[in-house]
């Protein structure tokens, strides 16, 4: 894993996940994509504008809302990992981080984004976002980036990437453009937004 800090509370962790961890994401993935199971933007709590107008094609799956049992889910068991791979680095970095280590729940989103998908420019309602990049190789697309409005910012999407940020950032999903528009060849996210939840 190679760790690198792209502003005050933003972390990029590339090859984060090993390969049997990879393979139980896409087996699932997959299973997913191939079933019809991801759904349109109106039905998976998109951010919309001052008009009610979504503001993002794609499609997507809360996979929390999906399984009666995170255990039925490679993906919700194998994310677990995003927790414990905060550690001092990440403090002595900014101490925005400290935010990670007080949430204590998270829903996790699965994003696929094929030709001609976006999102504009929007935050989130959490505390933490945790964004995960997948996508099959070689790269069949362009686009597809993070653009982190409130810092002037441009992360390039690279397989297996993980982004942690304060969830109130301004962000943006650049246009997909599809060399072939193969099923399952575009870009893919898996995206946790970690809250504190009182008990």
């Amino acid at each position: 894993m190679n760790l690198s800090f792209a502003g005050p509370g933003i972390a990029i962790i590339e090859d984060f996940y090993d390969e049997r961890e990879l393979g139980l994401i896409w087996k699932e993935l997959d299973y997913l994509t191939k079933t019809g199971k991801l759904m349109p933007p109106e039905k998976t709590g998109a951010a919309r504008d001052e008009h009610g107008k979504v503001k993002k094609k794609n499609k997507a799956l809360f996979l929390d809302e999906y399984y009666t049992n995170r255990n039925f889910s490679n993906i919700l068991n194998v994310n677990r990992k995003i927790w414990t791979a905060v550690d001092d680095r990440f403090i002595d970095s900014s101490l925005l981080f400290r935010y990670v280590n007080s949430c204590n729940e998270d829903s996790t989103l699965v994003n696929y984004y094929e030709d001609g998908d976006y999102y504009k420019p929007h935050h989130d309602t959490s505390v933490y976002t945790i964004i995960t990049y997948l996508y099959k190789e070689p790269k069949k697309f362009t686009g597809g980036n993070l653009k982190l409005e409130d810092y002037n910012i441009e992360i390039e999407v690279k397989n297996n990437m993980v982004i942690y940020m304060p969830s109130i950032l301004v962000h943006e999903v650049t246009p997909i453009i599809m060399e072939e528009n193969s099923k399952g060849c575009g870009r893919y996210s898996i995206s946790q937004f970690l809250f504190v939840r009182n008990s």
